[in-house]
């Protein structure tokens, strides 16, 4: 029989963060594990926008995958180029000799050179593309399949003007890229969970899509211009709701990029996201930041037991529960998100990825970031 001072502070806080733990995985991320997604058999004529800057050797590489897709209706492909200074503008016009629904759009530098960012080009992009469903990606994704936006649009529903898609990194050698992966894997299971339970926080604007009116309804990106980033989840604070979100996590339906090569262009990527998110409203920063918190705190306490305490059945025994709770459910989700070799080191990588975050976070305070390329 396990003995269990519950007199002890340390014991207290380590059922505390368990029990909180728990909560995320067995109330809110369960939702996700039960999800059948609705097929609409409605498909509207779509626009896929596709923002550049120097981009010609991913825009030659993954174009012919997005200008190929599979899908019962009219598409264009939409390149908007921001002000580019490779061969761009040459790569776009070979492949408009192939693909008639690809359309290229040129911004000079005298029209930017006051905005910073995604933001202004991309909505150049919106307000020139042909169709009201738009589908939103970047130069350096390319989709997991030729039904990627017929998928996404079948997740539109009568009332839906929003859908939250899934942008994956590609499997590569290296503890970086299992590191980052799993960062994109559990934000995605936080934020589908969340969007599923009528709260959507964020998406990713690699696989984003929704409806031209909807932009201008909210006034596209306005309220936050002046911030380089936000262009996808800042956009999802102003614009989602419980009624009109939706998600798709069909295999089919996921974009797949390279993740950042170094550490250091993975913090510039994620100090990005720290800018954003603290615009976030105060429900998603607790939900995000929370989330975090115990999965530092957790492998502390479970520590501090058999350090302090001279406690080694118990924490084992908690630690063991947790994962096997952690790695049932997250597997059961990973049935649809496809990640490989991730599940089974959840245990060890939440904690490693909250503490990294936790370093990126304080030496972002102290940096500032002023271009988007």
């Amino acid at each position: 029989m396990i003995a269990i001072n519950l007199t002890n502070p340390l014991t207290i806080s380590l059922l505390i963060v368990l029990f909180l733990i728990i909560i995320y995985y067995l109330v809110i991320f369960v939702r996700l594990v039960f999800y059948k997604a609705k097929k609409n058999s409605t498909y509207p004529p779509a626009s896929i926008i596709i923002v550049a800057k120097d981009e010609s050797y991913n825009l030659k590489k993954n174009l012919p995958f997005i200008c190929e897709q599979k899908y019962p209706n009219e598409y264009e492909v939409l390149v908007v180029d921001d002000n580019s200074t490779d061969d761009t503008e040459d790569i776009i016009c070979n492949f408009k000799n192939k693909y008639v629904n690809l359309n290229y759009l040129k911004l000079e530098n005298n029209i930017i050179n006051s905005y910073r960012g995604k933001k202004f080009p991309l909505s150049i992009g919106i307000k020139n593309s042909k169709y009201e469903y738009l589908l939103l990606s970047d130069a350096d994704c390319k989709p997991t399949s030729d039904l990627w936006l017929m998928k996404m649009m079948e997740s539109y529903a009568p009332q839906t003007e929003l859908v939250l898609g899934y942008g994956k990194y590609e499997q590569r050698k290296g503890f970086l890229n299992i590191l980052i992966r799993w960062d994109t894997f559990i934000h995605s299971v936080m934020y589908f969970s969340a969007a599923l339970w009528g709260f959507p926080y964020m998406g990713v604007g690699r696989n984003l899509s929704y409806k031209k009116e909807l932009f201008f309804k909210v006034k596209g990106f306005v309220n936050h211009m002046h911030l380089m980033s936000g262009d996808d989840d800042l956009f999802i604070k102003e614009a989602a709701n419980k009624k009109n979100t939706a998600i798709c996590i069909d295999p089919q339906a996921h974009t797949v990029s390279r993740n950042p090569q170094t550490l250091k262009k993975y913090f510039i990527q994620k100090k990005r996201h720290f800018k954003s998110s603290s615009h976030y409203k105060l429900g998603a920063i607790t939900y995000l930041g929370l989330m975090h918190l115990l999965e530092i705190l957790f492998p502390i306490l479970i520590i501090l037991q058999i350090v302090l305490l001279k406690s080694y059945l118990f924490p084992l025994s908690i630690f063991i529960f947790k994962a096997i709770i952690q790695i049932l459910i997250l597997y059961k989700i990973n049935n649809n998100l496809k990640e490989k070799n991730l599940v089974i080191l959840a245990p060890i990588l939440d904690f490693l990825n909250s503490g990294i975050l936790l370093v990126f976070y304080i030496i972002s305070i102290f940096k500032k970031e002023n271009k988007w390329k």
